[in-house]
């Protein structure tokens, strides 16, 4: 990671249920924090304009995230009690990091196509803050 200095990073995940959620780390500076919710912001709605079924309104994936939106939540590595993992650190290192959780009760394709619509939400707006 030294060497690349990844200015975007993902942790494509499946978590135990039916839905889609995905978490987002706060950043080192403002301006990076705007980008990051607005990548989170616009990979969410994609997400849920292809019909797939989002986290339930009062779903929490634990104390140490907070709710952003529907679908979205910080993580707070520090609450979270076992160090940073590689997307912690590349986020406080380089920039926008997220770990994206789809539901493993859904069929392989759909959540390959969740995965892929996220990434490719969130290129976009990365390659149009830094055009």
């Amino acid at each position: 990671m030294a060497e690349i200095q990844p200015g975007l990073t993902f942790d494509l995940h499946e978590y135990h249920g039916d839905s889609f959620w995905m978490s987002a780390r706060r950043q080192r500076i403002d301006d990076d924090e705007v980008w990051e919710r607005r990548m989170a912001s616009e990979a969410i709605r994609a997400v849920a304009a292809s019909n797939t079924k989002l986290a339930p309104e009062d779903y929490s994936p634990g104390s140490f995230f907070q709710r952003l939106e529907r679908g979205v939540y910080w993580l707070d590595a520090g609450k979270r009690g076992e160090g940073f993992n590689l997307v912690d650190f590349a986020a406080k290192q380089y920039g926008p990091g997220f770990t994206i959780e789809t539901g493993m009760r859904g069929p392989f394709e759909d959540r390959v196509r969740q995965h892929l619509l996220v990434v490719q939400t969130a290129v976009k707006l990365f390659e149009e803050r830094h055009a």
